[in-house]
């Protein structure tokens, strides 16, 4: 690393970009730190000209854009085109000395990130300077190494964006997909008028009584919850985790981490224990959309697990549902209007049990749940695969810019085609 020099940024790039004010006749792109996504080099959004009003500032393509607000965003990208930005952005350009392609991923280092966190100004609003960014000092490699290092991240970045593609497009196969299957069915019938609208001539329609039973569920706040084992070892499904942390509307619990009651706070009663296919329903979200929002039990076995805060726990009382398509029920257009429509509250939405009990839900024949219910489930198998391989690729990305900044790894001593052989293969859902 002998020719390795530390050195400051401002020697080798400088804050430029000259004061624009926006003019009724030009349309140029416009880039806002709502624009910017965290932890990417590429820009994927902008707006123009035309939607804003005070001053901003000019860029090139090819420059770096940086958000100064709230450093510990990440959010730093090259100008694919020329345009205006936030002046909540900085604008860099190296000198011959470095490169652009190179100084990105110097910008999105840990080592980077914390310093310009450790340069703000501000509490409600923490913002960085181009004063305090200049005096960062770091390991430069000459300009061939530059190339090579910067080559190498970007072709994983890449990698990752591509998964990123192939997870969006997938989502939106699976969103058309419910629509479709939710109201017209797999068969392609005629359909009937019902009280609900328009289903396949199949399909039954009953009341969410009919088909279901309450179970009673124990509402433990998150500090009576804990990841660790316990002596009793009473799992708990809790409403935040429905919003937030399962992933999928299926939870396989010999894969899900779920949390468990603390033991001074158990109050086991084997009448409210769950079971495979009971559904565990959200009845309070901050926004409208997610009011409703639900999940199915898997592999439930000899594990005790109870319905926790702010959730109603639905159980199949004859027989109606098959398993693995209970959770989709409120996917159908219908039924997620009327969800809504119960919903009440202002800043938090709640729906209660005897609402939802009143409720009509449309039911296809058996052997149609477990089509639909199969579908939905490679949709999700297909989504889950992407999303996994894109957080081991991001996993690597983190790795390699670490060490290749710093020098820990050396650019020419990586086998990169050998660490992307096993990310090249892509499969079809």
């Amino acid at each position: 690393m002998t020719e390795w020099i530390r050195i400051e940024l401002e020697k080798v790039c400088s804050k430029v970009g000259s004061n624009y004010q926006p003019k009724e006749s030009s349309n140029l792109p416009y880039v806002g730190l709502e624009h910017i996504e965290s932890e990417k080099s590429m820009l994927t959004n902008h707006g123009f000209e035309s939607e804003i009003k005070s001053s901003k500032t000019m860029f090139k393509k090819g420059q770096i854009l940086y958000g100064k607000l709230r450093p510990y965003l990440d959010k730093a990208v090259i100008a694919p085109f020329d345009g205006i930005c936030s002046t909540d952005i900085l604008v860099f350009d190296s000198n011959t000395e470095s490169m652009n392609e190179f100084l990105i991923h110097l910008i999105h280092s840990q080592e980077f990130i914390d310093y310009a966190k450790a340069t703000t100004n501000g509490v409600q609003h923490p913002r960085t300077s181009w004063n305090s960014l200049r005096q960062f000092d770091f390991l430069l490699p000459p300009l061939p190494e530059q190339r090579k290092i910067a080559h190498v991240l970007s072709k994983v970045q890449k990698a990752i964006e591509q998964q990123d593609k192939l997870i969006r497009t997938t989502t939106e196969l699976k969103k058309a997909l419910m629509q479709k299957l939710f109201t017209e069915g797999t068969r392609g019938e005629p359909q009937r008028e019902s009280e609900i609208g328009l289903v396949p001539e199949s399909w039954k329609v009953k009341l969410f009584s009919e088909i279901f039973k309450i179970i009673k569920t124990q509402s433990h706040s998150r500090n009576k919850l804990t990841y660790e084992k316990t002596d009793t070892k009473i799992l708990n499904i809790h409403y935040g985790d429905i919003h937030a942390k399962f992933k999928d509307n299926i939870v396989d619990l010999e894969l899900e981490e779920v949390l468990y009651i603390i033991d001074e706070y158990v109050d086991e009663n084997k009448n409210n224990l769950l079971r495979d296919g009971d559904i565990v329903i959200a009845d309070a979200s901050e926004d409208l959309i997610d009011i409703g929002k639900c999940i199915e039990l898997k592999n439930v076995k000899n594990k005790k697990i109870i319905g926790g805060l702010h959730t109603i726990v639905a159980r199949d009382k004859n027989n109606l549902i098959q398993k693995g398509f209970g959770a989709y029920i409120f996917k159908n257009k219908y039924v997620s209007t009327e969800i809504r429509l119960i919903a009440t509250g202002i800043s938090v939405y709640g729906i209660s049990k005897g609402n939802l009990l009143k409720m009509l839900i449309p039911i296809p024949p058996a052997q149609e749940q477990v089509e639909i219910a199969e579908t939905m489930d490679r949709c999700n198998k297909k989504i889950f695969y992407h999303q996994k391989k894109k957080q081991t690729l991001t996993d690597l990305f983190k790795t390699l810019l670490h060490e290749l900044m710093t020098g820990q790894r050396r650019v020419h001593d990586l086998d990169f085609d050998g660490i992307m052989k096993e990310y090249n293969t892509n499969k079809r859902c």
